[in-house]
């Protein structure tokens, strides 16, 4: 797996549509400090500040990059696929 590829994918898709980093379900704080290991700022995602969910973080399974990177975009797929009908996971239109 080319990581560095996968992170600048994943940060262009969200610079066009940041409501799907929710696509992410629990592995979004896990990718926020990926992308910020990788050098990508809140200067390229708003989404990517200081602020880190420190019990969401603490939930999280032990894996490597590699292992969390494929748990992630598993996540993205399935919450993108199987959308909620308020309009789906993360979608803008989606009743919270």
């Amino acid at each position: 797996m080319d990581v560095s590829r996968v992170l600048g994918n994943a940060l262009q898709l969200l610079q066009r549509e940041p409501w799907r980093c929710k696509l992410f379900g629990m592995w979004w704080w896990a990718m926020t400090v990926r992308l910020q290991q990788a050098g990508y700022t809140d200067a390229d995602l708003y989404l990517l500040g200081s602020y880190i969910d420190a019990e969401s973080a603490a939930l999280m399974p032990p894996a490597d990059l590699v292992e969390m990177l494929r748990a992630a975009f598993a996540e993205y797929g399935s919450d993108a696929r199987f959308p909620t009908r308020t309009g789906g996971y993360g979608h803008p239109a989606a009743n919270w």
